[in-house]
């Protein structure tokens, strides 16, 4: 068998050569995908091929994932884990804070309010 794949060879390949006993086959990188010969950015996206646990961007051969405010991209590069604004100094809040999903709540102790801003607390 020959490899019609081998450098120097004259296939008519764009991206990937694949040689099998006999013959050889034109592919694409990954992230492409071949149609009427010529290799398109698949849209990972919009196939639901992408492993994205919120929002996914598709880019030239790839895509990306990004997560909404209040959540961090985890270290897998897909998942979004609920930051806790309440451990970086209180988020603000002059007396207790309270983490949400995406978000955080200040509170006050017994007999006082939150004042307009949300953070401060003055008595009722």
């Amino acid at each position: 068998d020959i490899d019609e794949c081998a450098s120097g060879s004259t296939h008519d390949c764009e991206f990937v050569c694949y040689n099998v006993p006999g013959r050889f086959y034109c592919g694409c990188t990954e992230g492409y995908l071949l149609l009427a010969g010529e290799c398109f950015d698949d849209d990972e996206c919009e196939s639901g091929r992408a492993e994205c646990s919120d929002t996914c961007i598709n880019t030239e051969g790839s895509y990306e994932c990004s997560c909404p405010d209040g959540y961090s991209l985890g270290s897998d590069g897909r998942t979004c884990t609920d930051i806790d604004e309440c451990i970086v100094i209180n988020h603000g809040c002059e007396q207790l804070c309270l983490n949400t999903e995406g978000s955080y709540t200040c509170w006050c102790p017994a007999g006082y309010q939150l004042s307009g801003d949300n953070r401060n607390c003055e008595g009722n």
